[in-house]
Order: structure tokens, then sequence, then C-alpha cells
């Protein structure tokens, strides 16, 4: 791009990287719909046992995580809603936050000592940076953990496989009954879930059915608070990489922030124009 051989970069999410771009080409933040969230696998060993979860929950400090990896970018979430999207929600109703002096006593409680957890997530520098920080920040409350980063095909074969533990990755869109939206990680019928409940598979069915908002956004609230009650996997912040482009590129999802579907900001290459 400085050479004048590129004119836009989709989907930066190094945040060190964007830095530097504003210093020469416009930097297009879109208001993120997508959360960044750690999936537990709760068909097998150790995170069938609820107090195991609700360990990793109460083991887990987002704050630094957010502000020495994600420069403090993106706002911390709690469940599968985001800024950018409908029917957000902050703060859900009984979620486990930071809580050391728990997560050492649910660690011994749960046996979740004696064993040495996987750690995965996609292969990107940022997701693993997530990954190392949250092995460190677990290791202080005696919780023992290797880590692993996939390309994209092994990702899935992990997930399809069935013997995954525990993901770094992202859950919800602009609207949740949409794309990767919260069904694709916590619905039953999907290959992506580490859960199967059909309790919560009502609830998001019940949500993505109706058309009134209030009515749809107070479902999507209750599974949300049903998911932080059963410590089904613990939400961080809502997420969208940047758009930059130079500065005589100018259209939506350049110059104009859209809404972001999934993760990806969107860019609506048909009416994207280059002005000298």
């Amino acid at each position: 791009m400085l050479a004048g051989e590129g004119q836009v970069y989709e989907g930066m999410s190094t945040p060190s990287l964007i830095k530097q771009a504003a210093s020469h080409f416009n930097v297009v933040n879109e208001s993120p719909s997508t959360v960044y969230d750690l999936q537990l696998n709760t068909l097998t060993p150790p995170f069938n046992n609820a107090k195991a979860r609700q360990a990793i929950y109460a083991a887990t400090n987002i704050q630094p995580i957010l502000s020495h990896i994600f420069a403090n970018a993106y706002p911390i979430a709690q469940g599968f809603t985001g800024p950018g999207g409908i029917c957000n929600e902050p703060t859900v109703p009984g979620y486990q936050g930071y809580d050391p002096t728990l997560a050492k006593t649910l660690v011994q409680q749960s046996g979740l000592g004696s064993v040495t957890i996987k750690l995965g997530t996609i292969q990107n520098p940022v997701a693993e940076e997530t990954t190392e920080a949250l092995q460190t920040e677990w290791a202080a409350v005696g919780i023992k953990s290797t880590i692993a980063d996939y390309p994209l095909a092994t990702l899935i074969a992990q997930f399809v496989s069935g013997k995954w533990q525990s993901m770094v990755q992202t859950a919800g869109a602009w609207d949740p009954a949409a794309g990767v939206g919260v069904g694709f990680r916590f619905e039953s019928a999907s290959p992506f879930s580490g859960v199967h409940n059909t309790t919560l598979n009502n609830l998001l069915n019940q949500a993505q059915a109706v058309t009134g908002m209030s009515q749809r956004c107070a479902l999507y609230n209750q599974a949300a608070a049903y998911i932080a009650k059963n410590y089904y996997g613990p939400f961080y912040f809502a997420y969208a990489p940047a758009n930059v482009p130079v500065k005589n590129v100018v259209g939506p999802g350049i110059t104009e922030p859209l809404p972001t579907v999934v993760v990806q900001p969107a860019i609506l290459w048909e009416d994207v124009a280059y002005t000298s």
C-alpha cells in the first residue's frame, strides 16, 4: 500500500499494525457484533463437570489481555452480542467473573488440577497470543494446559472429531440467528458446538423465530443468562478487525462504517470508487 501497489487492506486484526496504518491511511473501525469466547466441550471430561467449567470462568481476567494484546480497542462482553448488533446486553445476570480465590477452590473440588487441558485456536497471531495469556492466568490458580494453533481445515477436523477440550473462537453476529451466530457455537445440531442442551436449543430457536424485537431480545437475554448459569463458555469482548484504505478510496465499508454481519467488517465492493 505504501508503494502504491494496493489500495485496501481488508480485516486488519493486529493492533500494532492498525496503529502504524493510521499514520498513512484511513482506518475504518466497525462497531463489533462478534464476541471472542472460550468454547468448552461439555460432553467429555473435564468440562462435563460444572465446577471445572466455573473454575475456568473464575480463573480468567480478561482486562489485562484486552489491554496488552488488543490495546483496549474493544468492549468487554459477557454474552454473545456486541454493540454493533441487535439485542446487545453487555452485562449478563449471574455471570461468573474473575475470582482467583474461588478458582483455586473449584480446581481442587473438581479435580481440574490433576489433568492437563488442551487449549486451541485458529492460526492467527492475536488469537495465539490470547491463548498464551490464558495459559499463564490459568497456571496461577493451578490449571495446567498445553496450547495449539490450527489452520482452518485442521481446526474444523478437531471440532468434528469431538475430542477437543477448549477453543478460543468467536461467537455471534449482527443478528445472533445469522451466519456464525450463537447457534453455531452453542446449539446441539452444530458440529462446532460443545453444548448439547435442549433447554438452550429451545430458547435460541424461539428467539430466532419471533419477529417482535423486544420479545426476541428478551429470549436472547434468557439464553445468555442460561449459558452463564451453566458455565457453558466464558465470553471476553466484542471484536471486529479494521478495514484500511488509502485516502482516495471511498465507499460503504471504506469511508462509511457498516454493520459487521459476522466477524469481518463488510465492504460493498460494487459501490467502492477510487477518486483522483
